[in-house]
C-alpha cells in the first residue's frame, strides 16, 4: 500500500511543477519578460520543491521505518550540531530503551538474560532540522531465544512500551501527573518505568537543549496525523517530583503483602523486581533501598508490605512498599 504521507508530498510537487509550466507560458506570453526567470535559484518555487524534498519527503521516509522519531530543539542544536551532543543524545535514548526492556522484560519472561543480549535497537536515520532521527526495534531472528512463545509478546511489550514515550509529555500537568494517565496505560508497572524513561530523557538545558519532540507512527491522533508530543526542562521538574523525589502509584490501589526473591532493577530510581511470587510471577515494587540495605536484601527470598496497583486483570503489577523482612522475619528497616 502506498504510504498516505509519501503521496501526498509527490501530489503536492506535482501541483507545484504545474504552477511552473503554467507561469512560464504566462511570462513568455507578456512583452519584455524572461520565462526562464521561474527557474531562477531564488525562485519561491524552487524554494517549495527543496522544502518537500529536503525535509518533508525524507521525514515521512523516517516515519515508514522507525518506532519511535525524537527532535531535539535548542541553542545546541543550530547549524551543525557537535558530535558529542549527538552521541549523549542517542547513547541516552538507547540506555532508556534498554531500561524499559530490563524493566518490562521481568514481568513476563522468567529468563530475560537472552532476550537482552537479542535486543536490536537500531537508528534508522537522520533528516536536516535541528536533530531528527529515528529508531527502532529490529525483529529478532527466527530462532526462538528461550523456546517458549513468550519470546513474540516480550518483544511486542517493549515496542508498546518504546511506543508509550510518545503519549507520556501529554499527560504532564504543571502540578503532576494527570490521572487519565492510568486509562491510556492501564497497567501501572509500565507506567511507571515509562514515566521513569521520560524523565532521563527530558532535557536539563545544561547542553544547550530545551525541548525533545517525540512522535510515533504507531500512534495516531483523532485527525490521523502521527502522535507528537515533547519533553521540556519544566516536564523534567514534574517528573522528577512525581517519580522519584516523592513516587507514589494510581487511586486503584489496596493493602497487601507478598514473599518473592528480590531482584535488582534500578536502585539508583528505587525501582526493584520481586521475583518468584505464589501466583504472580513478578510484581514492579518502589523501595527505598540504601547501599547498605541493598546488600543484605538483593537476591535473598523478603517479604514485602505496603500499598499495591492492579492492572485491567486483575493482577497485582507496582507496588509501593513501607516494609520489608528478610526470610526468618528478622526486620529491616528502610
Amino acid at each position: 500500500m502506498v504510504n498516505t504521507r509519501l503521496h501526498n508530498i509527490h501530489r503536492r510537487a506535482h501541483i507545484v511543477h504545474s504552477q511552473i509550466i503554467a507561469a512560464q507560458e504566462l511570462l513568455a506570453s507578456t512583452e519584455g519578460r524572461n520565462p526562464e526567470s521561474v527557474l531562477a535559484d531564488d525562485s519561491s518555487y524552487f524554494a517549495l520543491l527543496n522544502k518537500l524534498y529536503e525535509e518533508e519527503y525524507q521525514l515521512a521516509k523516517l516515519m515508514m521505518a522507525s518506532d519511535l522519531i525524537i527532535h531535539a530543539e535548542g541553542p545546541a542544536t543550530k547549524d551543525a550540531p557537535k558530535l558529542s551532543l549527538v552521541n549523549h543524545l542517542f547513547s541516552g535514548v538507547e540506555k532508556q530503551f534498554r531500561s524499559l526492556a530490563r524493566s518490562v522484560l521481568p514481568l513476563s519472561l522468567n529468563d530475560i538474560s537472552g532476550a537482552l543480549k537479542k535486543l536490536d535497537i537500531r537508528l534508522t536515520g537522520m533528516v536536516q532540522g535541528s536533530i531528527y532521527a529515528g529508531f527502532a526495534i529490529n525483529n529478532p531472528p527466527p530462532l526462538p531465544l528461550i523456546a517458549t512463545e513468550e519470546e513474540d509478546s516480550a518483544i511486542l511489550l517493549v515496542k508498546n512500551a518504546i511506543t508509550n514515550l510518545a503519549i507520556v509529555p501529554r499527560y504532564i500537568d504543571k502540578d503532576g501527573i494527570n490521572q487519565k494517565l492510568q486509562e491510556v496505560i492501564p497497567d501501572p508497572a509500565i507506567r511507571d518505568v515509562t514515566l521513569l524513561a521520560a524523565f532521563n530523557l527530558a532535557p536539563t538545558g545544561k547542553r544547550g537543549l530545551h525541548t525533545l519532540k517525540i512522535t510515533s507512527p504507531h500512534i495516531k491522533d483523532p485527525d490521523a496525523k502521527e502522535f507528537t508530543s515533547q519533553l521540556t526542562q519544566m516536564n523534567r521538574t514534574t517528573l522528577e517530583d512525581a517519580v522519584i523525589k516523592r513516587p507514589t502509584i494510581g487511586k486503584r490501589k489496596q493493602p497487601g503483602e507478598f514473599i518473592g526473591k528480590l531482584r535488582a532493577l534500578d536502585l539508583d530510581k528505587t525501582r526493584v523486581i520481586l521475583r518468584d511470587v505464589s501466583d504472580i510471577g513478578s510484581l514492579m515494587c518502589i523501595l527505598p533501598l540504601t547501599g547498605g540495605k541493598a546488600s543484605q536484601l538483593i537476591d535473598k527470598t523478603v517479604r514485602v508490605s505496603g500499598e499495591y496497583e492492579m492492572d485491567e486483570r486483575q493482577r497485582p503489577r507496582l507496588m509501593f512498599v513501607n516494609s520489608v523482612e528478610p526470610a526468618g522475619n528478622l526486620e529491616l528497616p528502610l
